[in-house]
């Protein structure tokens, strides 16, 4: 799961009253900018912490990906070839066996 961050506000707004001239209107201004930037910044946050956890779960991923392709596909290659390597020796073998037993019976 990757963590999601929010953005709360906390404390008594004190510039509620503020209402001389225009200086009022600036201030509701700059608050409300002011909170898209603490929003847009907690979702940067976010999204950088997301990036930091699927970039390490893909160093994981392939740390895996390169000990399947070097080490276990040609442990399991190798098997692969003595077992086929054994399979045909026993059939020669038993070719050889089959062939001696027939030269016995007709002599």
């Amino acid at each position: 799961m990757l963590p999601v961050f929010d953005a709360t506000a906390e404390g008594p707004d004190a510039y509620d009253l503020t209402g001389l001239g225009k200086g009022g209107a600036n201030i509701g201004k700059l608050k409300k900018n002011y909170n898209k930037a603490i929003e847009l910044l907690v979702e940067l946050a976010t999204l950088q912490t997301c990036f930091i956890t699927l970039d390490e779960a893909i160093k994981v991923t392939n740390r895996r990906v390169n000990a399947i392709e070097h080490v276990i596909i040609p442990r399991i290659e190798n098997t692969l070839s003595y077992i086929v390597t054994e399979l045909d020796e026993m059939e020669r073998e038993e070719f050889f066996r089959y062939f001696f037993f027939l030269l016995g019976i007709f002599k």
